[in-house]
Formats: C-alpha cells, sequence, structure tokens
C-alpha cells in the first residue's frame, strides 16, 4: 500500500492513535503477559487498539487481552494478501509485531505496508531483516544507534529501561490499572 486512510483522515475524524498488533501470542504465553501490563497504562480515549491474531488458541489471558482492543480479528488462514488488506481497512496509523521469526509469525503480512508505520516490539530480540519494518523497538541492554538492513537503514529505538520494562511504566497521563 503507499496511501493509508490514517493519513488521510482529519483530526476531527481521527482523533485518536490507532495501534495494531500481530501476534499468535495474546494468550497466557510471555508476550501476552508483557503485553497485558503494557496497554493497561495506555488511555483508550487517545490510544485505540487492534489485535490481528495468528493463532488460534484463546485461554483466561486472551479473555483479559480482549476488552482492551477496540478490533479483535484472526488471520490464520488468510493469505498475507488478503490479510494486509484486512488491517489497512482498519486504518492504522501504527502496526506492531510481537513475533519476529518465532511460530506463527506473519512477517510477509507487513511486506504489503498495510500501516504507514510498522514496528517490531517484544517477541523478538533482533532485527526480523523484514524492510517494510521501520523500527525496532529494543531493550537499553542490546544494540544502539542504526542497523542496516538490505541497502536501508531501520531506526532502533530504545525503552527507558529495557525491553520488557515497558510493563511496568506508567505512561503519563494515564491512570494506573485496576489491581
Amino acid at each position: 500500500y503507499t496511501t493509508w486512510p490514517a493519513l488521510n483522515a482529519s483530526a476531527a475524524t481521527a482523533p485518536v492513535l490507532r495501534v495494531g498488533f500481530v501476534s499468535g501470542d495474546l494468550r497466557e504465553h510471555p508476550v501476552g503477559r508483557f503485553l497485558e501490563g503494557a496497554i493497561a497504562h495506555l488511555d483508550p480515549a487517545r490510544i485505540e487498539l487492534f489485535a490481528y491474531t495468528t493463532n488460534q488458541r484463546q485461554d483466561q489471558l486472551t479473555a483479559r487481552l480482549r476488552p482492551r482492543f477496540s478490533g479483535w480479528a484472526s488471520i490464520v488462514g488468510m493469505t498475507d494478501e488478503v490479510a494486509a488488506g484486512r488491517i489497512h481497512a482498519d486504518g492504522l496509523h501504527i502496526l506492531i509485531d510481537l513475533a519476529g521469526h518465532t511460530a506463527n509469525n506473519r512477517l510477509p503480512v507487513f511486506a504489503w505496508r498495510p500501516a504507514p508505520v510498522q514496528v517490531s516490539w517484544l517477541g523478538y530480540f533482533a532485527s526480523t531483516g523484514v524492510a517494510a519494518i521501520d523500527h525496532h523497538l529494543l531493550g537499553s541492554f542490546t544494540p544502539t544507534g542504526r542497523v542496516s538492513i538490505r541497502r536501508r537503514r531501520a531506526r532502533i529505538d530504545h525503552a527507558p529501561s529495557g525491553q520488557f520494562d515497558l510493563a511496568h511504566q506508567r505512561v503519563p497521563g494515564s491512570d494506573p490499572p485496576n489491581e
């Protein structure tokens, strides 16, 4: 894709940041647990979340995560092109890969560029090597600066205190999660 609904919308029609997550681990799994902690601090009036699951397994953690998302869709069994079209239709600003090269990843979907900004975070500790991934959010114990990927520079962004510490960081202007 070269155009995105999120970039074409006016501030009046798109008052919130729309962020999607692609993962097979939105369940009882370390990625699911860390994501639960991180999104608990987000203000739904400012950030609207979408989930694209790549695994049909669901459990109690899935049940706790699901209400925090405005959209939840399984892309299991879809071709990469169809999955990218489904994601693109949601008009995201940012799409985040939570799998990297681990099980149930859908990295080829990112090659279709269904969102204007694409990020890799949490489930994989290195560059994916996918040219369509714009940023890799890593912890402070990982490489610094920039890394070349296929004749292109992908930006490395660092979490405040480490890859997983975001799950315990309070976002300014947000309420603490209900315990």
